[in-house]
């Protein structure tokens, strides 16, 4: 019996971890965002005065735009794992066929 299988999968690559500290950002931003519905301009000037820093050690922006990229880059990251990572394919049987030897 012979035959070829073709699988695809996009679970081939390291997975990196995030770090606590990424998480507990995000989480504090999306919880002062989401569920005390304070704009990015203000969550970025509340973590700077109690000098909390962004996850490279600068200061936050004062436009908001960095606390709006750290909601931004994990709903990204989640997508893209749940859509493109674990996305399932079929395994495709060809060139089937039966020998029969002697």
């Amino acid at each position: 019996m012979k035959f070829v299988a073709r699988v695809e999968t996009n679970n081939l690559l390291y997975q990196k971890e995030i770090s606590q500290r990424h998480i507990l950002l995000y989480r504090i931003i999306k919880h002062f965002n989401e569920e005390l519905n304070i704009g990015h301009r203000t969550i970025c000037s509340i973590l700077n005065k109690h000098g909390i820093r962004t996850h490279h050690g600068k200061k936050w922006s004062k436009s908001g735009s960095s606390s709006y990229s750290v909601i931004k880059r994990m709903n990204e990251r989640e997508d893209r794992i749940k859509n493109v990572r674990k996305k399932k394919f079929g395994i495709q049987v060809s060139d089937f066929e039966i020998v029969f030897s002697n």
